[in-house]
């Protein structure tokens, strides 16, 4: 009876170990066992729905997108314009290719931006960050509101972010406890 009872605890333990292991808890206690303690969650969840390297990877590729239908867009708009006569190049066309430029500098950075979130590079998401939040500043002082908000809500997961790699709390060995997402 003795060797049944040892047989069943063994198993139990096992189960309760694996299913603690499964359930990301961290595990502490005295040496013949394993108590559950919950790990406290350190990173930040972002506009509640989900954690900044998550935030950052789903707004950067709406970004990528954005940046290259707008591209396309302004530079068929350019194409149009020169209609062929390419001696005068008018203000309008003028300002197309500045527009232009400003896209693929943001395109750039959202690239980059969301690099630096698949592979917790700290350098390439302060550029993002700092490529959206001069762009809030542009558009804020130029009373461009929607946009400004648009940068903003760009801008602000990518700063959590850079601050939490920074501190160590968002790391690729750490993200399964910081992991959070409502969907």
């Amino acid at each position: 009876v003795d060797q049944q009872t040892e047989k069943i605890v063994e198993v139990v333990e096992s189960i309760q170990k694996t299913w603690y292991q499964s359930n990301n808890m961290a595990r502490s206690g005295s040496s013949d066992g394993y108590v559950a303690e919950t790990t406290p969650k350190q990173g930040h969840v972002v506009f509640f729905l989900c954690d900044s390297r998550r935030a950052v990877i789903f707004l950067d590729t709406f970004a990528v997108i954005f940046y290259l239908i707008c591209i396309a867009f302004y530079g068929w708009q350019t194409a149009i314009d020169f209609q062929g006569d390419f001696n005068g190049v008018d203000s309008i066309t003028d300002n197309h290719w500045i527009v232009i430029a400003f896209l693929f500098v943001g395109l750039l950075c959202a690239s980059l931006g969301l690099s630096g979130a698949r592979n917790y590079n700290q350098c390439f998401s302060f550029t993002a960050s700092l490529w959206y939040g001069l762009s809030f500043l542009m558009n804020f002082f130029t009373m461009n509101i929607p946009n400004a908000i648009l940068m903003f809500v760009l801008a602000y997961p990518h700063i959590v972010f850079y601050y939490e790699v920074k501190e160590g709390t968002m790391s690729g060995e750490n993200y399964q406890n910081e992991v959070y997402c409502c969907v």
